[in-house]
């Protein structure tokens, strides 16, 4: 009835007990102790029951050395070993204020050097293990590993296994009472014995009110490498009873440890107690994944694919055979589809007038307005929480990591073909469905049609954003000699990807009109002129009409044009995320100087003192009187103040700035 503290034997006798006899059952399930994985008979297994919180004690430990400041590149390997924790934790809040290198760029640059993320990434993705004997095989080169599985959510499908009935390695896969658990997935779980350590959360798929996570090894003296220790909660002799002095965390709830016990106990550890329940929650999942897979047709708008192929399209069957496979899906061949467990990850794409969409940042976008309207992460989201038929959550594929599973996944999007390769990571979703419940037709169908009609509202709204119409586009003036517009962009809509101001004059073509008519106007379209981006209802400064617009500027990054009396500078967007710098009547130093017809053309200007590939997204901060942020013009990395001083070097065109040819000269 109470909750003891489980950190000492005095504190919890009973619930320490209680968690010991709860980790040996989670260890027996997992096949430790069956003489698996080549164990030794003096080896004996051991797990406990672990939480969250009490990281003081890991904090304590730091020694916070006094010295003297030193370039970080100056330091010994003794010196770095021996940095306050602060002053590590603020190295990129310092490369962010002193340099504008933005965290994501950070994060992508060190992520290569990061070895518990790369260790991770094996074990804990939405990723299969391809050929476990080759993976638990590396030991026999010679050199000693140390395997660890991440099995927290997956670790009770053991359950399923019977595992007296088979021995390693592997033999003839024994008999399931059920087709949920896949002749794959079983595999898997066979190998689990071979591992040193399994981390296995009850709270997951063993229906425990969290925290209750678990760490088994297959060696209990691995055990002592971690401890934590005090007289007043642990004396001699009571290595062999206490539970609270191993492990990165000695204080923890005993209720969770009794819970996971008693839930054992009630339910059973076999293919009869949480096999059969794990089993429904598979068939539940992959009830859903047959209407993933089905839910469009060829001549819809929107574009569903599972991540996990169906069997016709896994044995590179025609489009048509893939079409007329998903018509006989429920009926022949449900026990072979779905993921390995209960885990369903899906992307999306769109067509406009049933041509698929080929760009990577618009199938992303659509991914994550579907997310949002399905995911509720933010306080103040006005939407209830009864409006949402079901939660997902999404990730992303990164293009370096699922090189080839990332190729494919494209290709069935259509987003994607061997002439026009799309690049960029792909944003997808997932649902998880742990409920063994929810296997009545009706309710799934009511369900997946709540959310198509969801998608296909994003669909309508990203279709729009993707079609150039006729639209007012607005332009911000340069110059008093001679007049310079630059586009306002927008990169979101279609019409007006063509390239953000600060304070300015601006005009804009009073009827809507395409970009390109605009430019070939002969002088019959309207325009308007206005202090700054004018507001509804507001009057322009004056009405007029163009004729002879010449286009300076098409490419970029930064672009000098105008004439020897006014020289300005803009900036073209080329990818998202990203802000257009736009200056007027700035100053150059440069012999010998640029010719008024060079000028007239535009020429590159590269800023050789900004790397812009590591300042990107850039800061922004509170606009005066208003809710709206405008770029930070004074960053450490990128000062747009007046009176400041860049190094840049000119090309005439920017094909030969990015061939590294024909530079005109280096100026301030």
């Amino acid at each position: 009835m109470y909750n003891p503290n489980n950190v000492a034997t005095e504190a919890s006798p009973y619930n320490i007990d209680v968690e010991r006899k709860a980790g040996e059952e989670l260890w027996e399930m997992l096949g430790y102790g069956h003489g698996l994985g080549d164990e030794e008979s003096r080896v004996d297994p051991w797990g406990h029951i672990t939480c969250d919180g009490s990281v003081a004690n890991l904090e304590a430990i730091c020694i916070y050395l006094q010295g003297d400041e030193k370039p970080f590149i100056e330091l010994s390997i003794w010196e770095l070993l021996n940095l306050k924790p602060t002053t590590i934790l603020e190295i990129p809040t310092r490369l962010t204020e002193d340099y504008l290198i933005s965290a994501s760029f950070l994060q992508t640059a060190m992520k290569d050097y990061l070895i518990s993320t790369i260790g991770k990434e094996h074990v804990d993705w939405q990723s299969r293990i391809t050929n476990p004997a080759k993976f638990f095989g590396i030991p026999s080169s010679g050199s000693f590993f140390c395997h660890s599985l991440w099995c927290c959510m997956g670790g009770y499908f053991a359950s399923m296994i019977d595992h007296e009935a088979y021995c390693y390695p592997p033999g003839e896969i024994p008999f399931v009472p059920t087709l949920e658990l896949q002749e794959y997935t079983e595999e898997q779980l066979m190998f689990l014995p071979v591992a040193d350590t399994i981390t296995i959360d009850p709270h997951k798929s063993g229906y425990i009110n969290y925290p209750a996570g678990g760490l088994c090894y297959r060696d209990k003296s691995m055990r002592y490498l971690i401890t934590w220790t005090s007289p007043i909660v642990y004396y001699q002799g009571d290595d062999k009873g206490s539970m609270g002095v191993y492990g990165v965390k000695g204080s923890k709830p005993g209720a969770a440890a009794v819970a996971t016990w008693l839930t054992h106990q009630t339910l059973g550890l076999d293919k009869n107690g949480y096999g059969r329940l794990l089993g429904e929650a598979i068939f539940t999942c992959t009830k859903l994944y047959c209407h993933w897979t089905t839910l469009t047709k060829p001549d819809d708008d929107l574009i569903v694919v599972p991540l996990i192929r169906p069997p016709t399209e896994r044995s590179r069957g025609s489009k048509e055979d893939i079409e007329k496979e998903k018509e006989r899906i429920r009926k022949e061949i449900l026990g072979t589809l779905g993921g390995d467990l209960m885990i369903n990850a899906f992307a999306y794409n769109f067509s406009i007038y049933s041509k698929p969409n080929t760009d990577i940042g618009e199938a992303n976008y659509l991914n994550q307005q579907t997310s949002k309207r399905l995911s509720y992460a933010q306080e103040d989201d006005p939407t209830p929480i009864s409006e949402r038929p079901l939660f997902l959550t999404s990730s992303s594929f990164s293009e370096k990591a699922f090189t080839i599973c990332l190729t494919n996944l494209k290709r069935r999007l259509e987003l994607s073909s061997d002439e026009n390769p799309a690049h960029g990571d792909l944003q997808f979703l997932v649902n998880v469905m742990m409920s063994p419940w929810p296997t009545d037709s009706p309710f799934l169908h009511s369900l997946v049609a709540s959310f198509r009609t969801i998608v296909e509202e994003e669909v309508k709204k990203v279709i729009a954003r993707n079609t150039e119409k006729p639209d007012i586009h607005g332009f911000v003036m340069q110059g008093l000699d001679k007049i310079h517009l630059v586009h306002v962009p927008m990169l979101n809509m279609a019409a007006h990807r063509w390239q953000n101001p600060d304070k300015f004059y601006t005009f804009a073509n009073v009827a809507p009109e395409k970009l390109g008519d605009l430019l070939n106007s002969s002088g019959d379209v309207e325009f308007r002129m206005d202090d700054g981006i004018p507001g509804d209802g507001v009057e322009p400064l004056a009405k007029f009409k163009l004729s002879h617009i010449h286009v300076v500027v098409k490419r970029m990054p930064f672009y000098l044009y105008g004439s020897n009396a006014e020289v300005h500078v803009d900036h073209v967007l080329r990818t998202s995320p990203n802000a257009q710098l736009s200056g007027g009547c700035v100053k150059l130093k440069v012999e010998p100087a640029i010719t008024h017809e060079q000028l007239g053309e535009g020429i590159v200007a590269v800023f050789e003192d900004v790397f812009e590939n590591s300042i990107h997204p850039l800061p922004r901060v509170e606009v005066e009187d208003s809710k709206d942020k405008a770029v930070k013009l004074d960053a450490a990395g990128l000062s747009l103040i007046p009176g400041h001083k860049h190094e840049v070097s000119l090309y005439s065109t920017y094909e030969d700035f990015l061939g590294g040819l024909n530079q005109l000269q280096k100026v301030i």
